[in-house]
């Protein structure tokens, strides 16, 4: 089954579908309360997902090296440089992308975007169009999975009801602008 195919369940199977899933939550950011917070979801059971909580951008290429994760979610580093918008995460994102191409009926990565809330950095990252999914850094991470889920499923089903929760940020969705 490919990643396509998974969207098209609902997310509460989504969540219960085993998926690599990496999430690199940005510079300066202590991870263990994430991975902790991530580790309790997986014990729970409310999601079989690999999570790897990654700590830095060097750790990160390296891994999506080899092989893409199913999901991949990374902090947009571009807003703090300038005028060339370079950042590291937004690389591996675009090199992902170029291999996958279209979402549609594809294998995957679904891509994630965690963007400041810098309104220039955020107008610069939506015309790059590399994103399926725009996202502020979550002030928990209860119910991130479910939400990544939403997402997923809102990729296949453009027309859905399905509303993500009040407190997880997502700016866009596909096509679909949130915020």
């Amino acid at each position: 089954m490919n990643l396509w195919s998974v969207c098209m369940l609902p997310p509460e199977e989504i969540c219960k579908t085993p998926l690599d899933l990496m999430y690199y939550p940005g510079p300066w950011i202590e991870i263990t309360p994430i991975r902790a917070a991530l580790w309790h979801l997986q014990q729970e059971e409310r999601v079989n997902w690999k999570i790897r909580v990654i700590q830095g951008t060097r750790h990160l290429a390296a891994l999506t090296s080899g092989a893409a994760p199913d999901i991949l979610v990374t902090h947009w580093h571009g807003e703090y440089r300038e005028p060339e918008y370079f950042s590291p995460t937004f690389e591996i994102a675009r090199r992902l992308r170029r291999q996958r191409g279209s979402f549609s009926n594809s294998g995957g990565p679904f891509l994630v975007g965690q963007v400041s809330t810098d309104r220039r950095g955020l107008e610069v990252v939506e015309r790059l169009d590399i994103y399926d999914m725009l996202i502020a850094r979550p002030p928990c991470f209860d119910d991130f999975a479910k939400n990544l889920a939403i997402g997923m499923n809102r990729m296949v089903h453009s027309d859905s009801q399905l509303q993500f929760d009040v407190d997880f940020p997502v700016i866009s969705c596909g096509n679909t602008k949130i915020a």
